[in-house]
């Protein structure tokens, strides 16, 4: 009380410091959970065999199956369920999902296990890995999406290709994939209408001759038992890969005449695109990763730094979404609930203390906890996330008991008939104990979840950290901050209505004097 300027500099100026401690603490969507389970995507070079990918996938087996921390594995040739834009088959795709035995037998975290992998992974040669850990819904998805939309395919592909280099370069972004994919070798026949007329065909009759040759006709059934087999007849598998065997593949024209298709056709190689997304009508590029050694805020803030200098043309967007655009909705939302959560505060302590002044004396705790919100979560290597935020509100309603248990005793010895110094200096003690009792209880209560034991342990951890964190600073704090505030408070109070009523009994004798000197003159 003797120090009142010291008082409320060090409640002001502690959590201001601790601010500068939020760029190294980061923020994400929800701190995952081991699952321990994580999936491996293979892709190999477009056009490449089962035969190929299914040597590829064997190749990593063999790495797998030696360690002792694996449970089991489950692979998927030719399909899988979590590439870029869902579900996607094709000869030159796998997936490779893998199970590890519980944590009390292999501590070994699975992003740390992911980690030790990785490098032995990348010496398999022609092959594109992915690996992502199981997330707390059973999704697969990158935690990092980045879509790029607009209406020119090849506009499309350099702006894709941009944020593709930025995303590979921001620290904390590994096994970057993007939706454009090297496309299939292919023939490309474009035929020639004047030869065909020539020789009585049309395009569909030529179309018809060149399915049935690389396709195939069902020509009759085998039938074993109560099984049926079709028997399909079509060019064999060296004919069809030779461009010299296409280019002199004989069509028969309707009136029995064989020409070569070099003469009825052109014949170009290209590379044709696997697939085509859309999305809102637009043509899509996915950009995807996974995040490692930063928090997803981190890495999401540097890739926006550099893509906002991207000059963009009309109708084309970049739009993070996926994990980031949940997180940014739910920040937003829990930014407004922490807004009433204080209004309403403020107007409950209101009516308790029959007072709009003193609210303020009290929500003065709150702002106060941010300083041990932030120290907690970087000391413990935390970030901040939904339910660290969720605990950010609920303790708007925690940490005003103080001040109110505080503001009680003060007025209750003002009533007894002392005066305001006194009031604080015997009151204060008195409140002490219960103030620390109802604290230590509190933390006291939240240590275990702030460990992480159990089940889902590290996406609760956070939540008991705010909580212990902001209840242990704000309830030090304010035992010294708004004893000083409240007497300032009402000796500001008590001298505003002083000389607001030598103001009016001035008022109330200067007239009565002018009367006064009149009567007697």
């Amino acid at each position: 009380m003797t120090h009142k300027t010291v008082t409320i500099g060090a409640g002001v100026v502690f959590p201001l410091l601790t601010c500068t401690l939020v760029p190294y603490i980061g923020f994400e969507f929800i701190a995952e959970p081991d699952q321990r389970e994580f999936d491996i995507t293979v892709e190999m070079p477009p056009g490449s065999s089962l035969a190929r990918t299914s040597e590829a996938l064997d190749q990593i087996e063999r790495i797998l199956k030696p360690r002792p921390e694996i449970k089991t594995i489950f692979t998927k040739l030719g399909k899988t369920e979590s590439m870029i834009g869902g579900s996607s088959q094709g000869t030159h795709i796998g997936e490779i999902s893998v199970k590890l035995l519980p944590q009390e037998q292999f501590p070994l975290p699975t992003e740390a296990f992911i980690q030790q992998i990785t490098p032995i992974m990348a010496m398999i040669p022609d092959v594109k890995l992915n690996m992502r850990k199981t997330g707390i819904m059973g999704t697969n998805d990158s935690p990092l999406q980045i879509d790029i939309t607009g209406d020119d395919p090849k506009v499309l592909e350099d702006i894709g290709a941009k944020v593709l280099e930025i995303t590979i370069k921001t620290p904390g972004a590994m096994d970057v994939l993007s939706s454009m994919k090297e496309g299939k070798p292919e023939w490309k026949i474009l035929p020639i209408r004047e030869q065909l007329a020539r020789y009585g065909m049309t395009e569909s009759f030529l179309a018809l001759n060149l399915r049935s040759c690389f396709e195939g006709i069902v020509m009759s059934t085998y039938r074993e038992k109560d099984d049926e087999y079709d028997i399909r007849v079509k060019l064999t598998e060296d004919f069809r890969n030779n461009l010299h065997s296409l280019r002199n593949l004989n069509i028969i024209s309707p009136q029995g005449v064989a020409v070569p298709l070099i003469q009825l056709a052109r014949i170009e190689e290209t590379v044709g695109q696997i697939q085509i997304k859309r999305k809102s009508r637009n043509k899509l590029v996915n950009i995807a990763a996974n995040v490692a050694g930063r928090s997803l805020g981190e890495v999401v803030k540097d890739i926006r730094n550099e893509t906002d200098k991207i000059s963009l043309p009309l109708g084309f967007n970049i739009a993070f979404e996926g994990m980031v655009k949940r997180m940014d909705e739910s920040f937003s939302n829990l930014l407004t609930a922490m807004v009433l959560a204080v209004v309403l505060t403020y107007l409950l302590i209101a009516g308790l203390l029959e007072s709009f002044v003193h609210p303020f004396t009290i929500l003065i705790s709150f702002p106060m906890a941010f300083g041990g919100i932030f120290l907690g979560l970087f000391f413990t290597g935390q970030t901040l996330s939904m339910f660290s935020l969720m605990a950010v509100v609920m303790l708007v309603g925690l940490v005003v008991n103080n001040g109110i248990l505080l503001l009680e005793r003060y007025r209750l010895l003002e009533s007894e008939g002392k005066d305001l110094w006194q009031s604080i200096v015997d009151g204060s003690p008195m409140e002490l104990r219960p103030i620390i009792m109802t604290m230590i209880a509190a933390i006291a209560a939240m240590i275990p979840q702030a460990m992480g034991l159990g089940a889902g342990g590290e996406m609760r951890a956070s939540m008991a950290t705010v909580s212990i964190g902001g209840l242990l600073v704000s309830s030090t704090l304010s035992v010294f901050l708004i004893p000083v505030l409240y007497f300032m408070v009402e000796s500001t109070k008590a001298w505003l209505a002083a000389a607001l009523l030598n103001r009016n009994q001035a008022k109330e004798r200067s007239p009565q004097g002018q009367i006064d000197l009149q009567a007697g003159s």
